[in-house]
């Protein structure tokens, strides 16, 4: 599944790429957000502020005013799509800015719209895989659902706020009909916790029935093919 989650980033990070380019630049003072709620738009703004605060280097984040007016792609090194933080992952958000290099003008971003069309998508490649699987039950086109996803990414709320909208319409059996053990609440820390049992394993190679063991071997496959076979493919060479 770690392909599908790289997949869907394609589509919210577009305009970016993965490496540190001056390309990723972005002019501080040339954001502009389109949000009707002012606590939302308080809200996005404060999770920029945050992003800095995680990713930036330790004197930067204690000058964060040099930081404002020099651009925040200074504190991230132009790395992906650091220079306008968490502003991609917002499936509401309707932005723009200008790019650091020329001065080009990214033009309206509707998340939205995006997110939508990578709904989409992924949609496709879920119901091509449970077909081929034979796992398929009760399938729905997405063109029934289209239009429910579109409100839903619609709405202006936090992450907690989003999470809970998404759980009311699966529950409600509007996008498809739920299995009784549905698993609707996800727990980071019992997933993570796996981790902790190692060593209480009889044998080895009983880790491999671990999902924690088995998304950390598969995002060090996909890291390898990354930088030693797609790339080079294409003459891109990335320590």
């Amino acid at each position: 599944m770690l392909w599908l989650m790289i997949y869907a980033d394609t589509f919210s990070h577009y305009g970016f790429s993965g490496v540190s380019s001056s390309q990723n630049e972005a002019e501080a003072g040339s954001f502009e957000l389109d949000v009707k709620d002012p606590k939302v738009e308080a809200y996005v703004m404060a999770k920029f502020s945050e992003f800095l605060t995680k990713y930036s280097p330790q004197f930067i984040i204690k000058n964060f005013r040099s930081v404002l007016s020099k651009g925040a792609s200074s504190a991230t090194g132009a790395l992906g799509h650091g220079a306008v933080a968490t502003y991609p992952d917002r499936p509401f958000l309707k932005w723009r800015f200008n790019y650091s290099k020329d001065n080009k003008a990214s033009g309206w971003r509707e998340n939205q719209k995006t997110y939508l069309e990578g709904c989409e998508k992924l949609h496709n490649v879920f119901q091509r895989f449970a077909t081929t699987a034979g796992i398929s039950v009760h399938p729905v086109a997405f063109i029934e659902i289209k239009d429910k996803i579109r409100q839903i990414l619609s709405k202006e709320a936090d992450k907690k706020g989003r999470i809970e909208a998404w759980k009311e319409l699966i529950i409600s059996g509007a996008l498809f009909r739920p299995s009784e053990d549905e698993a609707l609440d996800y727990k980071a820390q019992e997933w993570e916790q796996q981790g902790s049992h190692f060593e209480d394993l009889e044998k080895s190679s009983e880790m491999i029935n671990l999902d924690v063991y088995r998304f950390h071997q598969a995002a060090a496959y996909h890291r390898n093919y990354t930088l030693k076979q797609m790339l080079p493919k294409y003459q891109m060479l990335v320590l």
